[in-house]
């Protein structure tokens, strides 16, 4: 009864309980529950009921494999079913990035073992209680009269019939970790184990893990193609498989999923290429009429990224280093995002997942993973717009920050820039012109300048366009960024051989330069005087003289003698005389150049190499020959040694010094250094470069030359051989 004053109940047997809707329980042979959805079952069996354990045998040829994804076309994977079977007598755990084929590989190895083990049984095993539920559809299967029954109470005498037995295989597909297995792999020691998780970590002591990666060429093609075939009424167009199985990243299920929109729609891997350069990741998000719209890639992915909720931070560096290349990401790049610890932790959770490859000093991300992480979907939380901008933001801004350390005149900073490339390339192939930020255009310029530092004047030409155009549209034509990045442009443009369209820009950079920025300041300065040497290159030597003593009087009177601005003057200028057959004045220039050179920046900095060039040419000119060739061989040996030997510049060299000593007479060695020259330009700029077409032709004269020089000599011999060695240093002077 309840006693209103205390709220106390009291049982007939003197037991209490105090407090509102208290239970007080004396004596019971039932369920005592409180609470308002409190619910409970009782079930009560004769203790015959169930079945013994020891007289219940698995009826042969006991097997489940209906709840298996990815049940269809099977290639490759033979290295990991060995390594499967290897691991009999232990727990064994396929894990991989989702998508991968691991349930394809774990139904392959399963239906292989049906002869051997029985049971073998497949569970889903995305969380407890479906592992549960499993284990009591097992029981039902082993005897019936579980149908109905609670499932805990099937799962348990599952387990121990489990434990009471030997040769089955359950298989768990789809584990989200070790901790949710562990506890029944650690019941069953003995048993047999195959799991399939996209979780790598955590399994060592527990299970053998196998790690399932992407096809290998020649399978993922097989896959494709059959996928095809056996969607397809007639003989379906094959074309560019090759290349689609690359552009998916051999990813099987992106395979599959490619190839039955290939059959359903009678199309190709060719056209299915173009739909993704238009659509892009867009076409993952779509399965072909009567397939699983729970099974593309997009959707699997987006289980692990929902997974990645406990680490924020992991989600985010995701999508950043969605802007990068796919592989050799300096781990350096993400200490912006995060401190040093977190980053760590974040790392090594999207390790787990597959979703990136971690060593030392560098990461690596799939390149689907990557197009999924940067594509917006209004579907996804993961993938709003406004978190894929902000993470290309700080794509951009990790770049300039990593380039902002490294110098495009300090040689042993290359390696180092040429890391970087990659990374900025992929940053502007993935994003629309239109989106590219004032930072955006920034990084490309860096690029470019740097790009034709190295000698690559056609990669230079293209990104510095995209930076030009950035910069036209967002800070307007007078710019001095604007100015920078047009001027950048026609250097790149000169030293690639196209004189017109250079000479054009810096016709058209001068007089704004001098109306935004004053008549006196650098950049109008190096514009001017840039402007004096295409002059030059055009054959208009009257005029480039003018404007380069004008250039050098204004210099002087504003800045002083050893201003960079005067001094680049002066060069420019002596390099024009050479052309124009003043070579003496030249000369002197030249010396007084390379003395200022070596005094300040060293005999190995390429500055000073650059003088050093420039004087041999002036007294080769001047007829000095000795002393230019003697300036030409320590040139050749500090540009190898400096910029190595594909460097345009080091090839530029060796050719003034093959001309040097054809004009001495040693033909021998002229061939050798012409042969190493058209060499490297064979294997860096083409058999169809018209460098590459240049030094051959060079080439074909001089050895004529050498094979007319060793007739007899006769008057007419000796003619011959006279006019073809002026012909031949003319093409080599000329080219």
């Amino acid at each position: 009864m309840t006693d209103a004053a205390d709220g106390q109940l009291r049982s007939a047997t003197g037991a209490s309980a105090q407090g509102e809707r208290a239970a007080a329980v004396g004596v019971n042979h039932g369920i005592v529950s409180t609470g308002d959805n409190a619910h409970n079952v009782l079930v009560t069996l004769p203790n015959a009921a169930l079945p013994e354990i020891g007289r219940t045998p698995a009826p042969p040829g006991t097997a489940r494999l209906r709840g298996s994804r990815g049940a269809g076309v099977f290639v490759g994977r033979e290295a990991e079913l060995g390594a499967l079977a290897e691991a009999d007598g232990e727990a064994r755990v396929l894990v991989g990035l989702g998508g991968c084929g691991k349930s394809t590989l774990a139904r392959r190895f399963a239906l292989a073992r049906r002869e051997s083990e029985n049971p073998v049984w497949w569970i889903e095993g995305r969380s407890r209680e479906l592992i549960e539920a499993g284990l009591a559809e097992l029981a039902t299967r082993l005897a019936p009269i579980f149908a109905g029954l609670p499932v805990p109470l099937a799962a348990s005498w599952a387990r121990s019939w489990l434990a009471a037995n030997r040769q089955w295989l359950l298989v768990l597909d789809d584990v989200d970790g070790p901790d949710d297995v562990r506890e029944l792999i650690e019941e069953l020691p003995d048993g047999g184990f195959l799991m399939t998780s996209r979780q790598g970590a955590g399994w060592r002591g527990l299970a053998r893990t196998v790690r399932v990666g992407d096809l290998a060429p020649g399978h993922s093609r097989e896959l494709l193609e059959r996928v095809i075939r056996d969607g397809s009424a007639g003989e379906p167009d094959l074309t560019g498989a090759a290349e689609l199985c690359t552009r998916l990243g051999r990813l099987p299920l992106a395979i599959e999923q490619a190839g039955a929109f290939i059959a359903q729609n009678a199309s190709s891997p060719e056209k299915y290429l173009a739909l993704l350069e238009s659509d892009g990741a867009g076409l993952f998000d779509h399965a072909a009429v009567g397939a699983d719209p729970k099974r593309t890639v997009a959707r699997i992915w987006r289980v692990t990224f929902d997974r990645l909720a406990e680490n924020p931070l992991a989600a985010q560096m995701l999508r950043v280093l969605a802007w990068f290349a796919p592989t050799d990401i300096p781990r350096s790049h993400g200490s912006a995002v995060g401190d040093p610890a977190a980053l760590g932790t974040a790392l090594n959770l999207l390790a787990a997942y597959h979703l990136v490859t971690v060593t030392p000093d560098a990461i690596a991300v799939h390149p689907l993973v990557q197009e999924i992480a940067r594509t917006p979907s209004e579907d996804d939380p993961h993938r709003s717009a406004e978190a894929i901008a902000r993470a290309r933001e700080n794509a951009t801004a990790l770049l300039i920050m990593a380039g902002s350390k490294l110098s495009a005149r300090q040689p042993e900073h290359w390696p180092m820039q040429r890391r970087l490339f990659p990374h900025i390339e992929a940053l502007a192939a993935n994003t629309r012109p239109d989106l590219d930020t004032e930072q955006a255009a920034v990084l490309f310029g860096w690029l470019g300048q740097s790009k034709h530092q190295q000698g690559d004047h056609r990669g230079a030409i293209i990104i510095l366009t995209r930076a030009r155009d950035d910069f036209e549209r967002m800070l307007g034509p007078g710019h001095e960024r604007t100015l920078q990045n047009r001027l950048a442009l026609a250097h790149a443009l000169r030293d690639a051989g196209d004189a017109a369209r250079s000479l054009e820009i810096y016709e058209a950079i001068v007089p704004v330069a001098i109306d935004s920025l004053g008549a006196t300041h650098m950049l109008t300065l190096g514009s001017r005087a840039s402007l004096g040497t295409a002059y030059a290159a055009a054959g208009d030597y009257e005029k480039a003289i003018t404007e380069l003593r004008a250039l050098v009087e204004l210099g002087v009177t504003e800045r002083g003698e050893q201003d960079p601005n005067t001094r680049l003057a002066r060069s420019n200028l002596a390099g024009v005389l050479v052309k124009a057959g003043q070579a003496e004045e030249a000369v002197e220039i030249y010396d007084a150049a390379y003395a200022v050179a070596l005094a300040e920046d060293g005999q190995n900095a390429p500055s000073t190499l650059m003088d050093a060039n420039n004087l041999a040419v002036a007294l080769h000119a001047a007829g000095q020959l000795d002393r230019a060739a003697e300036m030409l061989e320590h040139v050749a040996d500090g540009r190898r040694r400096v910029l190595g030997e594909e460097h345009p510049h080091t090839l530029s060299t060796l050719a003034n010094l093959a001309v040097a000593v054809i004009e001495s007479g040693d033909y021998v060695r002229g061939r050798k250094l012409t042969e190493q020259i058209l060499a490297v330009r064979e294997r860096v700029l083409g058999p169809d470069h018209p460098d590459t077409q240049d030094t051959r032709e060079g080439l074909r004269l001089l050895v004529a030359l050498m094979e007319q020089a060793q007739q007899s000599p006769t008057p007419e011999n000796v003619t011959d051989v006279a006019a073809r060695r002026r012909r031949l240093l003319r093409f080599l002077r000329r080219n």
